[in-house]
């Protein structure tokens, strides 16, 4: 028996924004089997499902949750308040590492940088780059050297914590992620999300003390959070904070 290929599969249907209260927009894929619904900060929703969900029922999936999108939707406007979109700009502000940093900008001939004098962020850029480049341009470099001072003061705080509480761990590194603030592996590594740096020192240390923690109990059980409030006794607090406010933690 002979078997036909077709030469051309069937196009995937693009992203279609679908009108309404709420408006969405639609993304359908091929190997998708259910729904996953999706309020950006930026206040669009956003329904990913199967090929065939159409417009009607995925409308009713969407109605379906329309309390849980209002409180999205309340939540990222109380972040955009609490935290205002940066300006990559001069006078532009950056809190990092408990201190708050106004932004100089200069065009300069040569490869550019990031230099810190006293309460001023001195950022160099080259000449010539139209607006857009040049916001893409300095959010780069910052945070390029935002990361490093946050690898060097967690490198600090690690430090401090492991020889209090007797641990020893193998390895840091500090990343940037998207959805975790801290892990540890059992070989002892621990990594970090280098945007702790833009919050409180208290919370940054919580994170510190948690993945330590990790070392001993590898999981989130009575023993393990007992462990963590031996070292930081106000632990809740900052953990609240962070789960509040992480989110805006950006650059």
């Amino acid at each position: 028996m002979a078997f036909q290929i077709p030469l051309f599969s069937k196009p995937d249907p693009g992203p279609r924004l679908v009108e309404g209260d709420p408006p969405f927009l639609l993304v359908r894929r091929p190997r998708r089997r259910g729904w996953s619904l999706k309020v950006l900060p930026d206040g669009q929703v956003r329904l990913t499902g199967p090929r065939g969900l159409g417009p009607a029922e995925a409308r009713r999936v969407v109605d379906g949750q329309r309390a849980w999108i209002r409180r999205r939707l309340l939540h990222y406007q109380d972040l955009r308040e609490r935290f205002p979109p940066r300006r990559w700009e001069s006078g532009g502000r950056l809190h990092l590492l408990g201190q708050d940093l106004v932004l100089e900008t200069e065009e300069m001939p040569g490869r550019g940088g990031v230099e810190q004098r006293g309460e001023f962020l001195h950022v160099r850029l080259p000449p010539g780059l139209s607006p857009l480049d040049r916001g893409t341009w300095i959010q780069a470099r910052l945070a390029a050297w935002c990361r490093a001072r946050a690898a060097e003061a967690l490198a600090q705080r690690v430090a401090l914590f492991s020889a209090r509480m007797g641990l020893k761990p193998k390895g840091l590194r500090v990343k940037d992620t998207r959805s975790l603030w801290g892990s540890s592996s059992r070989s002892g590594n621990l990594n970090f999300n280098w945007r702790l740096a833009m919050a409180p020192a208290a919370v940054m240390d919580y994170v510190v003390v948690h993945e330590l923690c990790h070392l001993v109990r590898h999981d989130h059980s009575p023993a393990f959070w007992a462990l963590v409030e031996k070292e930081m006794p106000d632990y809740k607090q900052h953990r609240t904070w962070l789960r509040k406010n992480g989110e805006g933690l950006y650059l």
